[in-house]
């Protein structure tokens, strides 16, 4: 039984939670900025122009295009909200991280929106380490090992 809470609890202390990751603004045609850094790359294609207003813009000289959020190694996404100002954002849950502009510059997942100022990027961190703190007296702590390093 002792065995049973304590490994409960332990696996409960290693659960991963999401968090915001990084922030991703657009800062000109083909750069952005991150509140983060190294965390992913972020592939705008096809950009128009940047406006410091609409952010990445798409339009008919530049046909269709899209902007894509991969995960470094060692992260995990588990959802991109891409925004343009106050407009309704676009939140992508799974693979590929990716939202797409038609050839008229309208967001094909939200035509209310023509282009992307930001994107929040949610998801895991890298494991740092962990640590494992038996109660007193707990029935044969003396005895309890772990073979991975941290």
């Amino acid at each position: 039984m002792t065995l049973a809470l304590l490994l409960t609890a332990v696996t409960g202390a290693w659960a991963e939670e999401e968090s915001l990751l990084t922030t991703i603004t657009a800062t000109d045609k083909d750069s952005y900025s991150e509140t983060t850094a190294g965390v992913v790359t972020v592939t705008p294609s096809n950009v128009a122009s940047y406006s410091s207003t609409y952010g990445w813009l798409w339009g008919e000289k530049s046909g269709p295009g899209s902007v894509t959020v991969e995960a470094k190694e060692g992260y995990t996404i588990t959802r991109c909200v891409f925004k343009q100002n106050e407009k309704t954002p676009v939140t992508i849950t799974s693979s590929p991280f990716a939202i797409t502009f038609n050839d008229r510059g309208q967001c094909e997942q939200n035509d209310d929106m023509n282009g992307v100022t930001s994107i929040e990027v949610y998801g895991n961190a890298p494991a740092t380490g962990y640590s494992v703190t038996l109660k007193d007296d707990t029935e044969d702590a003396d005895k309890w090992t772990d073979g991975r390093t941290c």
